[in-house]
């Protein structure tokens, strides 16, 4: 492991370490907290802050041999010396699932639990099958640690104080956390070729540890270097079977000189670079099918699911699973695309192909922002920060759905199940659109929704939306305020919703 590498264990805690502080002070229903992440994005971290806010808990990490982390654990179970056990690395430990599920049954019952247990593991696939499997039916709670977000970077970089008020927040500030700027060198990851040739030890030792093979993953070492070329090329917020097996190439337009304006007129949804091709179009149908299982897994991508009606229902997980399980050959991945789509969950998987582009192109960050226009690639990168953002609000983990209703006007993203439902309309643009533009009021005019209208500066309610700065937008995401905004529908026209004495963003403000 490498998480010494990686992490330099700040001060400042990260967004999750107070949602699991609630979940081991409040959750009655749980007495298990799983915690899926990829590597190195900072799960030793969070558990050493938990220690720190729980001075007496018991810290376990079993990627540490020397510090006999089995006998310990053993001890702890027959004896508890504290509230809450705390264990690293669980998929290190032999027979990890059924030592984990004896946990749940020795821990008493209801509200009455010994103690809580959080645990991480570095393989998220792993985790996430031991929530669905071993601590499934009630018995666990699974929680996602992402790579840092927005809200994150400008904590970690004084650029705000606290996550409690982000009015300091601005466009410039997104643009730098692209670039993870000024960030601890220690807090960066690059998903590159390297990162997935060592995650797959990591998928390995898992599979060895466990004993149930529907706990296992099917992932391997190959499947993760091709998964490295898919991603780190692809800059799209969706992808279809054709874009995904037959991608259109990129290479002539970046061989030529490219000004600011000619970036912006190019397709960044279906540019690759040529050395990545040949590798993605070699790629079988079941290891397709495996990548997207570790795609929605391991969170770096959600499913998203187009809807041309009111009526019209999302696939559910059951079935997209069934339809991934099912994938052997052309017709099957054909089919799988037709009902859905994959959404990459955060623009930081994008950093790789935006080097390369700016390399060829001889542009340097600075200079790509530097158009009064709405840029291209800045409004896809923001419309995949808010699309990814919103899908770790909710669970279970392994497949969502961002749903899009292409009637009456699009609007980016329309949430149905969360309480109260989200609509969105996402925009980079300095100058906001205008209200015949705006298509939020088109959809369930009747129904309280949180309406939002995002711009680069302006912030408002009076039209019966929110009209929000996008940097203001991605914290409230980030730390779950939006849930505290008003809902409207077609009646709010033309008054405050601030009126409706509920949370607005000029509270924020």
């Amino acid at each position: 492991m490498e998480k010494a590498d990686f992490w330099e264990a700040p001060k400042k805690e990260r967004l999750i370490v107070k949602q699991l502080q609630n979940f081991i002070d409040n959750e009655e229903n749980y007495p298990i907290a799983l915690v899926a992440g990829m590597r190195r994005v900072g799960k030793t971290t969070v558990l050493e802050q938990l220690k720190e806010r729980y001075p007496g808990s018991e810290l376990i990490d079993f990627s540490n041999y020397f510090s006999n982390p089995e006998d310990r654990l053993s001890d702890f179970i027959k004896t508890p010396t504290s509230g809450v056990l705390l264990l690293d690395e669980i998929t290190y430990l032999p027979g990890y699932e059924r030592i984990c599920e004896n946990m749940y049954n020795v821990n008493g019952q209801g509200d009455s639990w010994d103690y809580k247990v959080v645990i991480t593991g570095s393989s998220p696939e792993h985790i996430v099958n031991l929530a669905n499997i071993k601590l499934g039916g009630g018995r666990s709670k699974l929680f996602y640690l992402p790579p840092v977000t927005f809200a994150e970077y400008l904590y970690f970089t004084d650029k705000i104080a606290s996550y409690d008020d982000y009015s300091a927040a601005t466009s410039e500030h997104f643009k730098d956390y692209l670039q993870l700027k000024d960030l601890s060198s220690h807090m960066r990851l690059t998903f590159d070729r390297e990162y997935f040739v060592n995650y797959s030890e990591v998928s390995i030792s898992g599979n060895r540890n466990g004993r149930y093979i529907g706990s296992q993953s099917s992932i391997e070492r190959e499947d993760l270097i091709a998964l490295s070329e898919l991603i780190a090329y692809q800059l799209a917020d969706s992808v279809t079977y054709d874009t995904m097996r037959s991608p259109d190439i990129g290479e002539s337009e970046l061989r030529n000189e490219i000004s600011t304006e000619d970036l912006r007129a190019l397709d960044f949804s279906k540019t690759f670079l040529f050395e990545s091709t040949h590798k993605v179009k070699s790629l079988t149908h079941d290891t397709q099918a495996k990548i997207i299982k570790f795609l929605l897994a391991s969170r770096m991508a959600n499913i998203e699911t187009i809807l041309r009606s009111e009526t019209e229902k999302q696939k559910t997980e059951h079935e997209i699973n069934n339809l991934l399980h099912l994938t052997t050959n052309h017709q099957n991945l054909q089919n799988f695309f037709s009902n859905v789509s994959i959404a990459i969950g955060s623009p930081l998987l994008y950093t790789r192909l935006g080097a390369d582009i700016l390399s060829v192109a001889d542009l340097d960050w600075d200079k790509l922002w530097s158009s009064t226009k709405n840029n291209a690639l800045l409004g896809r990168m923001l419309e995949v920060y808010i699309r990814g953002a919103l899908t770790q609000l909710e669970t279970p983990l392994t497949a969502f759905s961002s749903i899009k209703l292409v009637y009456n006007g699009e609007v980016d993203i329309y949430k149905p199940s969360f309480l109260p439902p989200i609509l969105c309309e996402v925009t980079a643009q300095r100058r906001p659109k205008t209200m015949e533009k705006i298509n939020l009021l088109n959809y369930f005019p009747d129904e309280p929704i949180i309406r939002i209208c995002c711009t680069e500066s302006h912030s408002d309610d009076i039209y019966g939306f929110h009209r929000i700065p996008y940097a203001q937008l991605c914290c409230m995401i980030d730390t779950g305020d939006i849930f505290k905004l008003a809902k409207s529908t077609s009646a709010d026209i033309g008054r405050s919703l601030s009126e409706t004495g509920q949370f607005t963003i000029s509270k924020k403000l």
